[in-house]
């Protein structure tokens, strides 16, 4: 159908009329994906403080900027928290803000070692291990560290995790499975197909993986828990991509 419309538009001469409505249609679809991200920002803050004591463990898996694990440190200020921030530059200001949290300059995935990393220029949180649609001229790519949640916590147990990866939440996932078995933390993630469908995986991947260590899926609205087919419509449709796991019967 769009090479249909893209056809009948050359014919009558209207193709600018088109690149107009589409990028029009586009700053629509960001702009109101941008406010439901607020909505969700708002909503992960009264998750946390339902769920976190004084003492709770966090993991702030994609840490970025700090602005959650800002949200966790403040509301469990005596628990032990970790982030994770692969790029250097945001590592060192995490460092700086945050001296009583564990500082992990790594990526999380399902093996240790190192991988490439793809790094936005301007928009820092668009960064992965994949470059999720970006151009050469936006990005730059740099080696970094990698661990499993699975293989580096030891005795850590985690009341919470947040994953926020740009399309690698599976692979974050895949290396926690025991993690999650063992303590059943929260569980708050990003899945969309923007980002994850540059990995060749999907909603099924997630809901298995999920489901598989007895995990159940709500959306940060409260609604849930969500079947394969209802988590699948979410990511088709772009309705939801913010999401919380927690431990339950299947």
């Amino acid at each position: 159908m769009r090479r249909f419309v893209r056809s009948a538009a050359a014919r009558i001469g209207r193709e600018g009329d088109l690149e107009r409505v589409g990028v029009a249609l586009h700053s629509l679809r960001q702009g109101k994906k941008w406010r439901q991200g607020q909505r969700d920002d708002e909503r992960v803050k009264l998750i946390a403080a339902a769920v976190l004591r004084d003492g709770s463990n966090c993991i702030d898996i994609g840490a970025n900027e700090g602005k959650l694990l800002e949200v966790f440190t403040g509301l469990a200020p005596h628990g032990r928290h970790i982030a994770y921030e692969p790029i250097p530059a945001l590592a060192d200001e995490l460092g700086a803000r945050f001296p009583d949290v564990e500082i992990r300059r790594a990526a999380v995935s399902d093996e240790a070692g190192e991988t490439s990393f793809v790094v936005h220029k301007s928009l820092a949180s668009r960064s992965s291990m994949r470059s999720v649609g970006y151009s050469d001229e936006e990005t730059e790519t740099l080696t970094v560290a990698v661990e499993t949640l699975d293989g580096s916590l030891g005795d850590y147990a985690p009341d919470l995790i947040k994953i926020d990866v740009e399309g690698a939440e599976h692979l974050a996932l895949e290396g926690a499975r025991e993690t999650l078995r063992r303590h059943g933390p929260i569980v708050l993630f990003e899945h969309q197909q923007e980002t994850a469908s540059h990995y060749g995986v999907g909603p099924d991947r997630i809901f298995g993986l999920l489901t598989g260590v007895g995990y159940r899926i709500f959306d940060m609205e409260g609604d849930g828990p969500y079947t394969e087919a209802d988590f699948r419509t979410a990511y088709e449709e772009g309705t939801r991509f913010n999401f919380l796991a927690s431990p339950g019967v299947t």
